[in-house]
């Protein structure tokens, strides 16, 4: 069942009872009042929680998955990868169709090539068509 707390201090502090080791004492400095702003705000709370523990290395993580990502099997599988990790970069979303053709099954990208009414710096554009031609 889903629980609905009504209340911003509430859901920091359920956050706060789940953290261990240096998360927890970092909580403690917010429940001694050093960092006030985050006990009254949920949103701050957790941008403060994901800055002080994100992993440094993980954005270069997802660029080099990004660069040996390939269309090895569908094109709906395909597809959903590397929108999850476009999402993940942070990466503008005109920026996405090249990178998405560049690793197409050859097969894909020479059936595309009859289609000459298609802007071929339209992501959503070009997904569509990849996912009909396959």
């Amino acid at each position: 069942m889903t629980q609905t707390y009504t209340s911003e201090t509430f859901k920091v502090l359920i956050i706060i009872q789940s953290l261990a080791e240096v998360a927890e004492t970092w909580s403690y400095l917010i429940q001694q009042g050093k960092r006030d702003d985050l006990l009254y705000s949920f949103h701050a709370f957790r941008l403060a929680l994901r800055e002080t523990f994100k992993d440094q290395h993980l954005h270069n993580h997802l660029i080099k998955k990004l660069k040996f990502l390939k269309q090895t099997g569908s094109v709906i599988t395909y597809t959903t990868e590397f929108k999850v990790l476009m999402y993940q970069i942070e990466y503008e979303q005109d920026t996405w169709a090249d990178l998405f053709m560049n690793e197409l099954k050859d097969k894909v990208l020479d059936s595309m090539t009859s289609v000459v009414t298609i802007d071929w710096r339209n992501y959503p554009e070009i997904k569509k068509l990849v996912i009909s031609l396959n």
